[in-house]
């Protein structure tokens, strides 16, 4: 996750998008809520093995 949050815009909003086998990982971000997120959209994908 720490390679993610790396990777995230600095200093600009911008949108999470997650699809197929990354949406588990944008939702888990999106809970954290980072600063100049506007939202997820989450796309083709299934969190029922996330704890």
């Amino acid at each position: 996750m720490e390679l993610v949050r790396a990777a995230l815009p600095a200093g600009e909003p911008y949108i999470l998008l997650g699809e197929s086998f990354s949406g588990p990982i944008a939702l888990a971000l999106a809970a954290e809520r980072p600063h100049g997120s506007i939202r997820p959209i989450i796309n083709h994908t299934d969190d029922r093995h996330q704890k």
